[in-house]
């Protein structure tokens, strides 16, 4: 089947401020609110991302999954380079809640546009768009039916620890406690590396919840 790859803008829940990704679809997938979406984004350290053949902190083959019938989405949010250093300061430090922002925003458009249902819905990010995921299963839980997060960068408190933690310190990072009652999204996270580094914890927690 023939494929599309479009570019698309949604306004950030926050601000309002437009945020471009790009969809990679059949030419014929159809807007029935069931179209089985990946979303994946990064949004931190100056890192520019465009639509690819594989995406690979989860291995999936975009191409493939299109022709099958799947939607792949690329969030370009604030705090890459796609928009040169204001769009990456936007969303360091004390505006690291605007990736955040960014990403829901276009998770909501593609839903708001018919493309697929939140229980339809897959994000993935890794190290610092790990920390993105686990922001969004505090923030809207509601809003994705599984979450895959890999080495989330979220240990702040072991920071100097790590070989990179100037790195890290550059990027300002918030929790919220998830409320009483509130519900749990299916979340995988993963992590591994070497020694002496974040990372350094091998373990695999899935944490099924009251997610479809």
């Amino acid at each position: 089947p023939e494929l599309v790859v479009e570019q698309g803008f949604a306004p950030s829940t926050g601000d309002g401020t437009l945020v471009p990704y790009y969809v990679v679809r059949r030419a014929d997938a159809e807007k029935n609110g069931a179209v089985p979406t990946f979303i994946h984004a990064y949004g931190g350290y100056n890192v520019w991302l465009a639509p690819q053949y594989a995406e690979r902190i989860s291995g999936l083959q975009i191409a493939r999954w299109a022709r099958n019938g799947g939607i792949y989405v690329q969030c370009n949010l604030r705090g890459g380079s796609e928009y040169g250093p204001k769009w990456h300061e936007d969303g360091m430090m004390m505006n690291k809640r605007h990736c955040y922002e960014d990403f829901i925003g276009v998770a909501g458009e593609i839903v708001r546009l018919g493309w697929t249902s939140p229980k339809k819905l897959a994000s993935c990010g890794c190290s610092n768009g790990g920390l993105l995921m686990s922001a969004l299963v505090t923030m809207r839980p509601d809003l994705w039916g599984c979450v895959l997060d890999s080495v989330p960068h979220t240990d702040m408190s072991a920071v100097h620890f790590d070989t990179e933690d100037f790195l890290l310190r550059s990027e300002r990072i918030a929790f919220r406690i998830r409320r009483e009652g509130e519900r749990n999204v299916a979340t995988l996270k993963w992590g591994g590396g070497h020694e002496g580094s974040l990372h350094v914890r091998n373990e695999l927690n899935i944490n099924i919840g009251t997610g479809e």
